[in-house]
């Protein structure tokens, strides 16, 4: 069994350049949508054979999509709800954006954190 992750579309949210994990808001964008359209062309021959996704909408609208286009059925699974900012929510506070950049993500691998792990459970 192979598992892919994927990234949701570009939502409104990114455009606002807001915290926004929690919560049924910020949509997809016109690009977004599309990008989920790509993803699911390139998945096409992969043998894909269910799509799990986080509660956020910007998530589901992805999901919905891509296994629309691949004819899978689509699962919304809590566990892949992104992590918590607390009062940072719909913020665009800029030190909370810096503070936010040493949390893996697409810019900062978990292959970047390893040392750090396995310090941790020592």
């Amino acid at each position: 069994m192979r598992i892919f992750f994927a990234r949701h579309g570009q939502s409104e949210a990114n455009l606002l350049k807001v915290f926004s994990n929690r919560g049924w808001k910020h949509p997809l964008t016109a690009m977004g949508r599309q990008q989920a359209h790509e993803l699911a062309a390139r998945l096409r021959d992969r043998n894909v054979a269910a799509v799990f996704t986080s509660p956020l909408r910007r998530a589901v609208e992805s999901a919905q999509i891509v296994a629309e286009q691949l004819r899978v059925p689509f699962e919304i699974e809590p566990a892949l709800v992104e992590y918590d900012v607390g009062i940072l929510e719909d913020s665009q506070d800029p030190a909370g954006w810096q503070a936010s950049r040493r949390v893996p993500g697409p810019d900062r691998p978990w292959r970047d954190l390893s040392p750090r792990l396995a310090a941790g459970a020592r």
